[in-house]
């Protein structure tokens, strides 16, 4: 399957996402402490931590830090609605202390993007990385990308080493597409399901690099592409 027949089952990821585009309360690059004592401690004035998690993202057994931050207090998106932004810090840990290693603050999705079923977030620990999954849709259709991230030394940030795209047109009898992006090998997988029965193809693209700080919900459907 091209690329193409792909970006045509994604109309409720564009729909959801471009209606709530409104970044106002995102977190300044600035106020984000260069290191701290504590994960709490990364944390800028009216914002709190909704989850975090320990890995060794160095591969020295350090306890590392991903830590997903939300505002404290609700704001208006641009349609009006109650929304709570979010934002994702990674800290590394170093001589009993936490250092600023990476951060996003446009990519992780804000409390009114997930549709019916709300918008979702979760990280996963990975070996020498980690992973983020977001999900939401609404009725039978559902939606869920889940991207990994690896430190690159080179640039001195993470970046996207696989990013894999699923959407569902019917839950119930199990009718979805999903597009796997391995961005160091350079190729492209779409799986298409239709009643339990699958249909693989692929094809080469040249490997590209995507930081984790240039990540933007609404820009997104554009990184799914080889």
């Amino acid at each position: 399957m091209k690329f193409e027949t792909f970006r045509t089952a994604l109309p409720l990821l564009l729909t959801i996402i471009m209606s709530n585009a409104s970044f106002a309360a995102e977190i300044v690059p600035s106020a984000i402490p260069k290191a701290a004592g504590t994960d709490e401690q990364f944390c800028p004035a009216g914002w709190k931590i909704e989850s975090k998690l320990t890995a060794d993202l160095q591969g020295v057994g350090a306890k590392d830090q991903i830590i997903e931050l939300i505002t404290q207090k609700s704001s208006k998106n641009s349609n009006g609605a109650n929304t709570n932004y979010r934002a994702l810090v990674v800290a590394f840990a170093k001589d009993g202390k936490l250092e600023l290693a990476d951060y996003a603050t446009k990519f992780l999705l804000n409390t009114m993007q997930g549709g019916q079923l709300g918008a979702n977030v979760a990280i996963s620990r990975e070996k020498n990385g980690f992973s983020v999954d977001q999900s939401g849709g609404g009725g039978n259709d559902s939606w869920e990308y889940n991207l990994s991230f690896k430190f690159d030394k080179t640039k001195n940030q993470f970046v996207v080493t696989k990013a894999v795209v699923t959407k569902s047109t019917d839950r119930v009898s199990n009718n979805n597409t999903e597009t796997s992006y391995d961005y160091e090998r350079g190729l492209e997988t779409v799986t298409v399901t239709v009643d339990d029965k699958e249909k693989k193809t692929t094809k080469k693209f040249a490997p590209k690099s995507i930081t984790l700080r240039e990540l933007d919900a609404e820009k997104l459907p554009a990184l799914f592409k080889g």
